[in-house]
């Protein structure tokens, strides 16, 4: 399963959530190929370490 099995984040999982994008900009599902941080609302891209 590798070192990170569950990684957080958008860049954790970049390659994830550009391959289902693609599938889903492909199969007719979405009008454009969306980028993965489109996704998520920008606060919840930034990171805090309290």
């Amino acid at each position: 399963m590798g070192k990170d099995y569950w990684s957080y984040g958008v860049e954790g999982n970049r390659e994830v959530l550009e391959t289902f994008l693609r599938y889903h900009h492909e199969q007719g599902l979405s009008a454009r190929l969306w980028r993965p941080e489109e996704l998520f609302a920008p606060e919840s891209l930034e990171s805090a370490v309290i």
